[in-house]
């Protein structure tokens, strides 16, 4: 979809590396879950990857179809989860968490980029087709709005309260100062990171569950 609205290089290959990321966040996911079948069931089945349901993807250079997915499961959806696994980890697996911890640091470092990308796409978009719905300054503060009310408390809350309100107000500002797109995306994941290491140290991955 990327290259269909002629997206710089870098930007098409971030993505396919993200969509590698993937491939690996789903295998470490399934070790996780093994792991626990294994400490909590009498008789544990491994779980696998079953076939992948068939279907067709239509690539149609839709910039508000595209603007909008990367909105919001790029700029909202990844941020958030890259800044509250950890705490979703802590909440449910205290007694694995220093090996899981360092597995899904992994994969949170991994989520901190794709954000960032996001992020970058929407500027660019924006910057070039200014009539789509998200390059409306007040459908992000609506949107926003919207999130805070459905999401008032726990981590989630914090980061729809003091993260995204800063992340917004920098995405305008760059595009207001139509800043070059890799030093933006840069920055954001240097934002990022520094709000993901204020929720506690992340170590870097030292083990994996074969």
């Amino acid at each position: 979809e990327l290259m269909s609205m002629a997206a710089p290089l870098w930007m098409v290959e971030s993505a396919n590396k993200a969509a590698i990321d993937e491939i690996k966040h789903t295998r470490i996911a399934f070790d996780i879950m093994n792991m626990m079948r294994r400490a909590h069931a009498a008789r544990p089945r491994c779980v696998t990857a079953d076939a992948f349901p068939q279907h067709q993807i239509e690539i149609d250079a839709d910039y508000e179809r595209i603007a909008m997915d990367v909105v919001i499961g790029g700029c909202f959806g990844e941020t958030m989860s890259a800044l509250t696994m950890r705490e979703r980890l802590h909440l449910h697996l205290n007694d694995n968490y220093n090996l899981l911890n360092s597995l899904i640091a992994e994969v949170a470092n991994d989520e901190i980029r794709h954000a960032a990308l996001a992020w970058t796409v929407a500027k660019w978009i924006i910057a070039r087709h200014p009539r789509v719905t998200v390059a409306n300054r007040e459908w992000w503060h609506s949107m926003l709005t919207l999130k805070q009310a459905q999401n008032d408390e726990g981590h989630e809350h914090r980061v729809y309260r003091e993260v995204m309100p800063a992340l917004i107000d920098r995405l305008w500002s760059n595009v207001d100062r139509k800043t070059d797109d890799l030093s933006f995306y840069e920055s954001v994941t240097q934002e990022l990171q520094s709000n993901m290491n204020s929720y506690g140290s992340i170590p870097q991955n030292q083990c994996k569950l074969q």
